[in-house]
């Protein structure tokens, strides 16, 4: 789902923005150096468009199921790179299921600051708890769209090793109740309760400085050095001197957004399981895109189970992962069922936009009503994010 100029990160209520889908079946190679013959194809590739109910309008509104969609702007690429010719090739909506009901993990939810103010010198990484008292739920219409010949539509559609599927379309925001994050919490009590639907709740403006992170900010009188970290806004510390003149900083905060205030839109794909592998493996090792930091090292990277660190910066949209399946197989009827863990790893670790948000919002198959085949076969998600531009200044006012 890239293109090759930078993502858009935000939005405003009322936009009309652009998704791109894109599918590649990755050459892949037996140790051998040979290619894995049948393992290799993609037989009947499925997308699975999971639209929130925050878009007003799509593209998708023009299209009854079983029709063909001929201004997706579909390009199919060979394995080198040329264009296919699609004279005989046609995207079209096979299902559509209205009304599916979740949880909005990651989007519009609510936090419990929980900041206890008589510790002074240090303030440990907030816990941003996705859960069902702190989460909205909302609707999702899922789209099917698959490929076919259009001289021979129940044939199957194969996608060969290094061929590519690609299409876009259109999508208006809507402009009211968008996805925010929201608190109780005030000045007089800093840890009032945030729960869904439940009184005094307001926007949670972030960021506020340390709100995610601080250590030890203190004045050594006696050495006259400054210590500690600050997290946003500075992430680098004050430098352990003995000339206190030198510790003034600037806050760094001209490129940071962090209002946890995200339009998730998640995108999964499947496809008919190939004869020679089991199917807790099959789709193992699928490259794929999700929102948050790629970091693997320190207390505010995206591998320390929490949301409220780097993973929340607007600019962490996008990290690369692979998901990669595993089963504890005991008897050979395991080997047709689907796989009992899934990860999406990067750097050695499940990443945490997947455990705490992503992987929340859709389950590791198609669970939905009225599908086809595709159905018990593993799906592997990708997801985009943006971030709501809105106000944070003060009301006008006029001096008398």
């Amino acid at each position: 789902m890239r293109k090759k100029k930078a993502q858009k990160t935000s939005y405003r209520p009322g936009d009309t923005v652009w998704q791109k889908v894109t599918l590649k079946n990755n050459l892949a190679a037996l140790s051998s150096g040979k290619q894995a013959g049948e393992e290799g194809r993609l037989i009947n590739p499925v997308i699975y468009d999971k639209v929130p109910e925050y878009f007003t309008k799509t593209l998708y509104d023009s299209y009854k199921v079983g029709g063909s969609i001929p201004n997706f702007h579909l390009r199919l690429l060979n394995a080198d790179g040329s264009e296919k010719d699609l004279s005989n090739i046609a995207l079209y909506l096979a299902d559509k299921t209205e009304s599916v009901n979740g949880y909005d993990y990651g989007g519009k939810m609510t936090y419990t600051d929980g900041f206890n103010s008589e510790n002074a010198t240090q303030k440990g990484i907030c816990r941003f708890e996705t859960g069902q008292n702190s989460t909205y739920q909302i609707s999702f219409t899922v789209y099917e769209l698959r490929l076919r010949y259009k001289d021979a539509p129940d044939a199957d559609f194969v996608l060969q090793p290094g061929e590519q599927i690609e299409f876009c379309y259109s999508a208006t925001i809507r402009e009211e109740d968008l996805p925010m994050v929201y608190t109780a919490s005030t000045y007089a009590d800093d840890t009032a309760a945030s729960v869904a639907g439940g009184d005094g709740l307001h926007p949670a403006y972030f960021p506020r400085i340390g709100e995610y992170y601080q250590n030890s900010i203190y004045h050594n009188y006696y050495s006259s050095s400054t210590n500690g970290n600050l997290y946003p806004m500075l992430t680098g510390g004050f430098s352990d001197t003995g000339n206190v003149w030198s510790n003034f900083k600037q806050v760094q905060n001209s490129s940071i957004q962090m209002d946890m205030d995200y339009l998730m839109h998640d995108i999964g794909f499947s496809a008919d399981k190939n004869t020679q592998v089991d199917m807790w493996e099959f789709l193992d090792q699928t490259i794929t895109h999700i929102p948050g930091s790629s970091t693997t090292s320190g207390s505010i990277s995206g591998q320390n189970n929490t949301l409220l660190d780097e993973d929340s910066q607007t600019a962490k949209n996008m990290q690369t992962v692979k998901y990669t399946a595993n089963s504890m197989i005991e008897t050979a009827d395991q080997l047709q069922q689907l796989p009992q863990t899934v990860k999406y790893m990067a750097g050695g670790a499940n990443r945490d936009w997947f455990q705490l948000a992503m992987g929340k919002r859709n389950k590791n198959h198609a669970d939905w009503a009225d599908l086809d085949s595709a159905k018990d076969t593993p799906v592997v998600w990708s997801e985009t994010r943006l971030h709501l531009q809105k106000r944070h200044g003060l009301p006008p006012v006029r001096n008398l």
